[in-house]
């Protein structure tokens, strides 16, 4: 519940590279399909209620940055606006010329974020989720299908070490194959609202020890 009674709203922002899957990870989560073709500049902005995790309903107000977070002056607005973030990498990229797509961009995304908030240390952070994308695709050319070029590049434990790095969570999912979709954006509210308990919990108030006077 917020402080006027109403139910609790999270506000979270979808970022990552042109190409790895913010925008089709957003609307299989929300309509269940899948979207072939998309406009990778333009950002939408979601309500979705009575989203279901652990028998609660939530509300999501879901950013999906588009091509916009590749602009400074909007991401740094994101930066400040979101409660928290999904960081979506394509696990089809590494460290080639498909740069923006990789891991390591995601690093330098969350570096950003540090930046723009003024935090030092990694525990200060906004609850961070980051997800390779492209689970489904094959590990070896030999395993390619029909007209399908893509095949994995960057293992799990890669990415499990750049959230490690950063104390985010991590998980890979499949837009297209709608794999661990939901989870990712449960995931991320469970930490949010574990985060909410905490503020909630009272400090513990030590009390004074009595002292004894001996009178000679």
């Amino acid at each position: 519940m917020d402080q006027n009674g109403g139910k609790r709203k999270y506000k979270l922002a979808v970022m990552g590279g042109g190409g790895v899957g913010k925008s089709c990870l957003t609307v299989r989560m929300l309509r269940n399909t899948y979207m072939e073709t998309y406009d990778p500049t333009l950002e939408d902005f979601y309500t979705k209620e009575n989203f279901m995790v652990d028998g609660e309903p939530n509300t999501l107000e879901i950013l999906d940055t588009a091509g916009q977070d590749n602009v400074i002056g909007s991401r740094d607005h994101y930066y400040r606006s979101a409660e928290a973030f999904l960081f979506v990498y394509s696990v089809s990229d590494k460290y080639d010329f498909h740069y923006k797509l990789s891991v390591q961009d995601v690093i330098d995304r969350i570096n950003g974020l540090k930046t723009s908030r003024g935090v030092e240390e990694n525990s200060k952070l906004p609850p961070i989720i980051i997800v390779g994308n492209k689970c489904d695709l094959p590990d070896n050319e030999s395993s390619v299908v029909g007209e399908q070029r893509e095949i994995r590049q960057v293992t799990r434990e890669e990415g499990q070490a750049a959230a490690d790095k950063f104390g985010a969570l991590f998980e890979e999912s499949s837009a297209k194959a709608n794999i661990n979709v939901k989870k990712v954006f449960e995931d991320l509210v469970r930490e949010l609202k574990r985060r909410d308990e905490i503020v909630k919990e009272p400090p513990v108030v030590k009390k004074k020890e009595k002292t004894c006077c001996t009178i000679v």
